[in-house]
């Protein structure tokens, strides 16, 4: 090499030997299985721990089966070629191979003399080089050749035992022909590649040495030591003449008309993924690589789409995987300190990541790395995707998980991307899979994707109003359970007040005019729920509550005196009047907190989802989500304002209808009316009368400007409001 001033060798060196010890490891890996076997049999032979020469070793190896020799040579070919050579002569050493091992050793490029230094007491080792190498090398190519062909001319083949043996010596001499031509290695890719990689760098090596060599004969006078050699060199150097320089494709040419390998992959089959091409296209380079992107990701889309078609899954998903991690590894080039740009391997990476990512998709129990590769998707791709798959996580740790790979990968899309989830969980056609549990429970917990932090409230609130009006507007089921629930137990306490104060301080300002809409339309509809609730639980309290107190458990006074029977119907009178003041306690309390509840209903402020721009909520023109918002409140304010009219009439005229049954009874226990009006302390509330007026009270409130109520009423609902209130006057009337 020429003389050089910089310390590092030069770049193509580096890579040749990067590549040798990439090949090294990779087979070291591959026969990981062969040396923990070989621990079980061959050194499983207690070894000699006397001298080398000790009597006891040709016992011990001739013992030794042909089988367990065979793996004992095996493994130290295997420590060779892997650059172990110390390792493989202590291997053999200790089986009782000692001559064999001292022959393997003799190539290295060094030497040391030693000088033993008696007034310093030390022994000082000077470099000298190694003037024997050459002679070596020459000797271990002769030897495996002469054993190979040996062996093949008088039995036919190489027998099992020799076949490793020879293939150390063609190793070993760097004679990559003979060597390649060893059946222990010409069946192998991994171990043919390492002879080739092996080779180029032992004869980068060898032509440093002789260069060095070379210098020493011509600059000293008598000839250096070890310099005298110079014919022995020069046949070794013919002998390794078409490695010089070498390249990488040449050795993936020399690989592929390998016939011995060639019919290795047939018999593998047809279906095999290329992974050695695509670790030899990294060997030779660039073009290699983009090649076999280029052809492998054509053929791989087009197989998913026709097993797709077919309806199989046959597909070969390692390879898919494979190729996925192989282009994202290349694309990571151009974001690099050192960016290498390399044409068309974006498209490439993202055509292939989709159908990977697809692939997880169907696997529910890889779910877990969906988002990491989704994450690498375009963000186009990713908006319009990942909302489909995340409707399908029903898990709440699974969507926990989710939400805190999405805030440290793509942040940048964190809001969008939820806010599209929870729309498209919300809307009939996003839910294709609910998996047992309902619907419903499913659009109800799809909001908790909004809930995790407290900045996406805001959000949670928008989302939580377009599922309130889908339950309201509901015509085949009643779902007004299902709203109920959704606010008492399901949504965060306070969720309304905290969607407001937690808004960011850099959010848009049409966003933040929208969570205040949100917020007074959610306040309406919680008013109108839990009116609603007090409603149902007026109407079971007045259903279970009796008009007539049971006087069947009452002492019966006909067969007792005068005196007895005054004393008899007295006790009777007070328990009478004791169970009838529970029932109006009863039956009153749960009256006057459902009429209290619908009348905040029908005078809420600015009038009850009032859509007019002058009278409560704002509108945001030309948007179709608040377009339809409002389409749809107008739907809902003109079904459920004209139900809470008439839920209100209908609480106090049977309030009233109740009461006067009640009071009809008091004749049975020789009172008057006055006497039990007197007795529950005279509260108007007790009167029938009051409740009437309640109901009078309903159409002047229904025709007020202030609230608009009536605007919700078709011609129809006014109609019969009318007669309801008419029949309710004519009552009044008949009990005044």
């Amino acid at each position: 090499l020429k003389p050089s001033s910089q310390r590092q060798p030069p770049l193509a060196l580096k890579r040749k030997f990067q590549l040798m010890s990439w090949i090294q490891c990779c087979l070291d890996q591959e026969e990981s299985n062969f040396k923990s076997s070989l621990s079980r049999s061959v050194i499983s032979a207690a070894p000699s721990r006397t001298h080398p020469d000790d009597p006891s070793i040709p016992s011990l190896v001739s013992e030794t089966g042909a089988s367990n020799v065979k793996l004992l040579m095996r493994a130290c070919l295997n420590e060779i070629m892997e650059g172990k050579i110390v390792d493989a002569c202590e291997l053999a050493k200790a089986h009782g191979f000692t001559v064999k091992s001292c022959l393997w050793v003799g190539g290295e490029a060094d030497g040391y003399k030693t000088i033993v230094d008696d007034r310093a007491q030390k022994v000082d080792k000077i470099a000298v080089g190694n003037p024997h190498r050459w002679l070596w090398k020459r000797r271990m190519s002769e030897a495996g050749r002469r054993l190979l062909q040996d062996k093949q001319q008088a039995f036919g083949s190489v027998s099992a035992t020799t076949e490793e043996e020879a293939a150390i010596y063609s190793v070993l001499a760097n004679d990559v022909t003979t060597a390649l031509a060893n059946p222990c290695l010409r069946n192998s890719w991994t171990k043919s590649l390492c002879v080739l990689l092996t080779g180029v760098w032992c004869r980068v090596e060898d032509e440093v040495l002789y260069r060095h060599n070379c210098n020493r004969r011509r600059s000293c006078r008598p000839a250096f030591p070890g310099c005298q050699y110079e014919k022995e060199e020069n046949e070794c150097l013919s002998e390794t003449s078409q490695l010089a320089g070498m390249r990488e494709a040449q050795i993936a040419s020399t690989l592929q008309s390998n016939v011995f390998l060639q019919k290795k992959q047939h018999d593998e089959g047809s279906h095999r993924f290329p992974y050695r091409t695509a670790m030899m296209a990294f060997i030779i380079g660039r073009s290699a690589i983009l090649d076999f992107c280029a052809e492998e990701v054509t053929k791989l889309v087009s197989d998913i789409k026709q097993s797709s078609i077919n309806g199989q899954d046959d597909q070969d998903w390692k390879a898919l995987r494979f190729v996925t991690h192989l282009l994202c590894f290349l694309e990571s080039f151009q974001t690099s300190s050192t960016s290498i740009i390399i044409a068309d391997i974006t498209n490439q990476k993202n055509l292939v990541l989709f159908e990977y990512v697809k692939y997880l998709e169907s696997r529910p129990d890889l779910w877990h790395f969906l988002t990491l590769y989704v994450s690498l998707l375009p963000d186009s791709t990713i908006l319009e995707y990942l909302p489909s798959v995340l409707c399908k996580v029903l898990d709440t740790s699974e969507r926990k998980l989710m939400m805190e790979q999405i805030r440290n990968l793509m942040l940048r899309l964190e809001l969008p991307l939820l806010r599209r989830v929870v729309r498209l969980a919300l809307s009939t056609e996003g839910l294709g899979y609910v998996g047992n549990e309902s619907l419903d429970a499913v659009k109800c917990n799809s909001l908790e994707w909004l809930l995790q932090y407290e900045e996406h409230f805001g959000d949670a609130l928008i989302c939580t109003n377009i599922l309130l009006r889908d339950f309201l507007l509901n015509e085949d089921e009643d779902k007004m359970d299902v709203a109920m629930d959704l606010i008492n137990h399901i949504l965060p306490e306070d969720f309304v007040d905290r969607a407001v104060q937690t808004l960011p301080e850099d959010m848009e300002q049409d966003h933040v005019s929208r969570v205040n809409d949100a917020h007074s339309e959610y306040l309406a509809y919680k008013k109108y729920l839990n009116a609603y609730g007090s409603f149902q639980i007026w109407k079971e309290v007045l259903k279970g509550t009796p008009t007539l107190v049971d006087r069947s458990e009452f002492v019966d006074t006909s067969t007792l005196n005068a005196i007895e029977g005054g004393i008899a119907d007295q006790a009777v009178r007070r328990t009478w009047l004791k169970e009838k003041k529970q029932c109006f306690e009863k039956c009153l309390t749960a009256a006057i907190s459902a009429r209290g509840a619908l009348h905040k209903v029908l005078t809420h402020p600015g009038g009850w989802l009032c859509t007019d721009d002058d009278e409560g909520i704002s509108s945001h023109p030309g948007d179709d989500e608040e377009l339809t918002r409002r389409a749809e409140m107008n739907k809902i304010r003109s079904r459920h304002l004209v139900l809470a009219v008439n839920l209100y009439h209908l609480v106090c005229s049977e309030t009233a209808s109740w009461i006067s049954q009640s009071l009809d009874d008091t004749g049975s226990v020789g009172l008057s009316r006055d006497d039990l009006l007197s007795y529950l302390n005279g509260d108007a509330s007790n009167t029938e009368m009051f409740w009437y007026e309640q109901c009078d009270e309903l159409l002047p409130l229904v025709a007020s400007d202030t609230f608009g109520i009536f605007r919700a009423f078709s011609p129809l609902d006014l109609k019969d409001l009318l007669s309801k209130i008419g029949e309710t006057a004519v009552a009044e009337l008949m009990n005044g």
